[in-house]
């Protein structure tokens, strides 16, 4: 019998699991991964167009686990996101229609906005980082009026945003009709975002947090110094983990639930699922939690770099 997650209610009175699997670089693993997850109790699975088309992995393994009776689709929810070449006015609708194609489920729960800023790009689905023409100056105001359309077409159940600082949650808060119930952030020991999750506190969104443990697979791209800010070799962690019977990665993820954060945590390894979904049996004493703090230091590991320009990058502001 797989531990239950807890669930938290948005602003729209849906509930969601407190946590998920990311499938972000999975590739030809997402399938076999996403339906371990399911298998394992996970409830919250979060993909995007941007990750290697893994839309159509995932799909196939919900439609799986549901022909299988594991689960039954109300069980599920499914987040995806719009990429930043489709912003531009009459292209989300499009871009939300294609993911759900892609995906071959009657709905998506949880639809974002991937990036605050927009690019464009000579090939309309060209999802790589880094290769863009343009940006492209369609407002973020103009966007959200489009992720709505989504929902009054019966698309989507919720929409939400992702990387967006206080100012842009903010502006989409005042013009809004349907307000969004997510802001997904990447959240870790590093970088735990204190001020930006008690904004959205205040306001009733949500926060998701991506790259909770600190993105260690990317250990091998990193330079020597960032390399040194991979919290599961820190030893002092470590002696915590062990007074709580946990695993470092386990106590990473437990401060951030304690933040009041919904960790979406990606695992290539089916024995890891298990690991990750025990953080709901223990807390932190203060004094870890102080410990903790002092590793801050707000060490971001998705930067886009290539998108400083623009006048709606999002870390240009203190939160």
């Amino acid at each position: 019998m797989p531990p239950d997650i807890p669930t938290i209610k948005l602003n729209n009175g849906i509930s969601i699991p407190a946590l998920g699997l990311g499938t972000y670089k999975l590739k030809h693993m997402t399938e076999e991964i996403v339906g371990a997850a399911i298998d394992a109790g996970y409830r919250l699975i979060d993909t995007s167009p941007v990750y290697n088309d893994n839309e159509v992995a995932v799909g196939r393994a919900v439609r799986d686990r549901i022909r299988k009776k594991v689960i039954k689709r109300e069980d599920l929810i499914v987040v995806s996101k719009l990429w930043n070449s489709h912003h531009s006015e009459g292209e989300v609708l499009k871009a939300c229609e294609k993911s759900l194609r892609y995906l071959s489920i009657n709905y998506i729960d949880l639809y974002l906005i991937n990036w605050p800023f927009g690019v464009k790009t000579k090939t309309k689905d060209n999802f790589k980082h880094q290769e863009f023409n343009e940006f492209d100056t369609t407002t973020l105001e103009d966007v959200w009026r489009q992720m709505e359309t989504c929902v009054s077409r019966g698309l989507v159940r919720s929409i939400g945003v992702s990387n967006f600082n206080s100012n842009q949650l903010q502006r989409i808060l005042d013009i809004a009709n349907i307000k969004p119930v997510v802001n997904q952030i990447e959240c870790s020991v590093r970088l735990p975002q204190t001020q930006l999750i008690q904004f959205c506190k205040e306001r009733d969104v949500a926060v998701m947090g991506y790259r909770p443990l600190g993105a260690p697979g990317r250990a091998i791209e990193l330079t020597p110094e960032e390399r040194r800010q991979v919290v599961l070799e820190n030893h002092r962690l470590t002696s915590i983990g062990e007074r709580y019977n946990k695993t470092v990665a386990q106590v990473c993820l437990r401060y951030t639930v304690q933040l009041g954060v919904i960790p979406i945590v990606k695992t290539a390894e089916e024995e890891r699922l298990q690991e990750n979904m025990n953080v709901f049996n223990f807390n932190l004493d203060i004094q870890d939690i102080e410990y903790i703090q002092t590793l801050h230091n707000d060490f971001r590991t998705m930067t886009y770099n290539s998108a400083r320009k623009h006048p709606e990058y999002p870390f240009n502001t203190q939160f």
